[in-house]
């Protein structure tokens, strides 16, 4: 991975100008990180929820749903080229990333984790 940011910078950098280049690298983080708030909300909420603890349940709902308003400011109204490009850019990452997780959960898992009867016979 940091191959690939380094090539980016590399063959990127120079023709966007330095300003432009970490304007841009940082809107993909932070549109990153707002995603990664909102399922970490949204996943507090649901366990919230199923713990039937309602003030937990409405604060995970609240977060999610505050962080939703940058979200929507990034897509709405339309940025300017190339600034349209990064949420979908995020999306993307987000998915391929989620998609080669449960491919590597799939190999790995049968391989690599005991069954619980083993584990718990050794105590």
């Amino acid at each position: 991975m940091v191959a690939v940011n380094i090539a980016a910078l590399m063959l990127w950098g120079p023709k966007a100008g330095a300003v432009s280049y970490g304007a841009n690298i940082v809107t993909i983080g932070t549109l990153s990180l707002i995603l990664v708030y909102i399922c970490v909300a949204g996943a507090d909420m649901i366990e919230a929820f199923r713990a039937r603890r309602i003030v937990w349940a409405i604060i995970g709902f609240s977060g999610a749903t505050l962080l939703i308003w940058p979200l929507w400011n990034s897509l709405y109204p339309v940025p300017s080229w190339p600034d349209i490009l990064w949420p979908y850019i995020v999306m993307m990452w987000a998915i391929v990333g989620g998609l080669l997780v449960r491919s590597l959960h799939r190999t790995s898992v049968s391989q690599t984790v005991e069954p619980v009867s083993q584990i718990t016979s050794d105590l």
